[in-house]
């Protein structure tokens, strides 16, 4: 069967599909997500061993850290959440058809499975079929998922269609973009533009581009030791998490103190704290090309600064001059800071959006970032140290951007 020939089948199947959808609720459509999600993780499933060894080798990270982002992953998905949660833009519909109507397309992002799930489970919750292109980094999550759903709810995964194709297989591309009134993409933002312009005007794009994340430690937590050593495992899970790679992983981190051996004695507990947290979650294996730019940070944070590198993980302290990019998988940097404007300014002199800003010291510095943060108009997630990679379901659907032409 060729791939057109798959896609159309799905479609009349997604279309079927529609009338049950709407009919359920989004506590129902939750309940059987997260019990998939449990399977996952559950040894006693009999595809366990099989699932977790091929999203293993697909994502690239680690099984420990595979266990821990599906329990994870999880947790958005509570019926607490669900009222407020599921707020994605809707489309213009006047120019289509109603059986383009019935369903939205999605691009998949293979960069964790956290992105993958999310683009798959935020439309059912709308009540929305969705015709998903599997990525080509991490099709195994996607795949498995819907295999565990079908096992928990069999007429629930039929509201799932997965794709497999090369993007240079542009016939099947156009098929796919021009299926549905309404697509979700994510990758980075000149591909969400390249995209666009592919796109008939009366469609929605709805994007999720790139972004990134920063962690803040404030002034009173290096007033008290127990609070430092707690901040310092706290960030180590912020960064740890997917190995660095989500977009709420933070590539900095920001410590509010003009004494240079403060900014460093935390650097080096946030480099032991690393190598702790690889006990339980350890360190996926690293792609040569990541090897290779982590080399050369090193080499440079040896020089601009001061470096402690463990088996898994390396941590420098630099006074900010200019802020250099993360390879990631574990590598950052803790840059000493005046306050709070001075590291507003320091993140918007910087290109990428801003996903996420995880603030240690408590919720008066919370409240204070906030505020700081309305000040400006920079329009940021806002989280506490520990929590940069747990997101509310809320709280993931505001990273969408609608971009109607």
């Amino acid at each position: 069967m060729t791939s057109s020939e798959s896609l159309h089948s799905q479609l009349e199947r997604l279309r079927r599909q529609r009338a049950w959808l709407s009919n359920q609720t989004p506590e129902h459509i939750a309940k059987s997500i997260t019990k998939a999600l449990a399977l996952l993780t559950d040894p006693n499933w009999p595809k366990h061993t099989q699932a977790l060894a091929d999203i293993q080798r697909c994502s690239s990270l680690s099984q420990g850290m595979l266990r821990w982002a599906f329990t994870t992953i999880a947790e958005c998905y509570q019926p607490g959440d669900l009222k407020t949660g599921i707020e994605i833009p809707r489309p213009r519909t006047s120019s289509f058809a109603r059986s383009q109507l019935a369903f939205c397309a999605t691009l998949l992002a293979g960069n964790h499975p956290a992105a993958s799930i999310e683009g798959l489970c935020l439309p059912l919750l709308q009540g929305k079929p969705v015709l998903a292109k599997l990525p080509s980094r991490d099709p195994a999550t996607a795949l498995w998922f819907s295999v565990a759903l079908k096992e928990v709810d069999a007429q629930l995964a039929d509201c799932i269609a997965l794709q497999r194709f090369d993007h240079n297989d542009t016939q099947t591309l156009t098929r796919f973009l021009n299926s549905s009134a309404e697509l979700i993409a994510y990758g980075r933002d000149e591909t969400m533009q390249a995209l666009r312009q592919q796109l008939s005007p009366a469609q929605q794009l709805t994007t999720h581009g790139t972004r990134v994340g920063y962690a803040f430690v404030a002034a009173k937590v290096f007033n008290n030791t127990a609070q430092v050593s707690d901040t310092a495992e706290q960030l180590a899970l912020d960064i740890a998490a997917y190995d660095q790679r989500g977009c709420f992983s933070p590539a900095a981190v920001f410590a509010q103190t003009d004494d240079k051996q403060i900014a460093q004695a935390f650097a080096q507990q946030l480099a032991e704290a690393l190598e702790r947290i690889h006990q339980t979650l350890p360190l996926g294996e690293l792609p040569d090309s990541v090897a290779f730019a982590q080399h050369s940070w090193r080499a440079v944070a040896a020089v601009t600064g001061q470096l402690w590198q463990g088996e898994s993980a390396s941590v420098s302290c630099e006074t900010l001059q200019s802020l250099r990019s993360t390879p990631g998988w574990r590598c950052i940097a803790v840059h000493p800071c005046a306050d709070v404007g001075h590291f507003l300014d320091i993140l918007q002199s910087q290109t990428n959006a801003i996903s996420t800003i995880g603030i240690a010291g408590g919720n008066e510095s919370l409240n204070a970032m906030g505020q700081a943060c309305a000040e400006r108009n920079i329009q940021a997630r806002l989280c506490k140290a520990g929590e940069m990679q747990r997101p509310t379901l809320k709280e993931l659907t505001i990273q969408f951007i609608s971009s109607d032409s």
